[in-house]
């Protein structure tokens, strides 16, 4: 028994939509989100002169 269409098991998806939908993808893309945000973070930090007491 042998199958008509042995590649039907593959998409049709482009290179980011693969990198996208893989587990190492959606690692990376968490990780560049974390790093953005710790920058906005960074900026916008108030600065050690002005004290509440």
């Amino acid at each position: 028994m042998e199958q008509d269409n042995k590649n039907s098991y593959r998409t049709k998806q482009s290179l980011p939509q693969e990198f996208y939908h893989s587990c190492l993808g959606k690692i990376v893309i968490l990780l560049v989100l974390l790093f953005v945000l710790f920058i906005i973070a960074v900026i916008t930090r108030p600065s050690g002169r002005c004290k509440l007491r």
